[in-house]
């Protein structure tokens, strides 16, 4: 597991970082790629912020994702 890896919750995976969007994004942001993975019945994350814009789609099941 990599350093960048280790502080990431159980099921979430870095599939790619992406340093050439450095250029678009604000100082300080990061953009990458994740892989999220929950089972059934999983509550998700507790409250939490990320260091840059966030996207992300479902691939099987559903989810019920809310903003404060």
């Amino acid at each position: 597991m990599s350093a960048e890896q280790a502080h990431l919750p159980p099921g979430v995976e870095v599939i790619t970082t992406l340093p050439e969007a450095t250029a678009l994004i604000p100082a300080g942001a990061e953009a990458r790629t994740i892989r999220v993975t929950l089972s059934p019945g999983d509550p998700g994350a507790p409250p939490h912020r990320h260091p840059g814009p966030l996207f992300g789609y479902v691939t099987r099941g559903e989810i019920l994702f809310e903003l404060e």
